[in-house]
């Protein structure tokens, strides 16, 4: 349940622009598209150029959402069910 063995979080997504805990479908484009054009830019002189496309374009749709304040996991997670 818990991936990459992080046990606490306490910040947001950068991706989430408007901070209300989730990252939309847009919002992770947006955010994608500017890290991307900014990679182009650092390396103009190659002959790759990056492309971001989302499909459906301005979706609200959440793919991620979170708890903005430190979490302290324990092992026993029955405290969950």
């Amino acid at each position: 349940m818990w991936s990459c063995g992080y046990n606490s979080f306490a910040s947001t997504y950068p991706a989430d622009d408007n901070l209300d805990n989730k990252v939309s479908l847009q919002e992770a484009y947006m955010y994608i598209k500017s890290w991307v054009e900014e990679l182009n830019s650092l390396y103009f002189n190659t002959d790759i150029t990056q492309e971001v496309q989302v499909y459906p374009s301005d979706s609200d749709f959440t793919i991620l959402e979170y708890w903005r304040y430190l979490l302290f996991f324990t092992k026993n997670k029955d405290f969950l069910k």
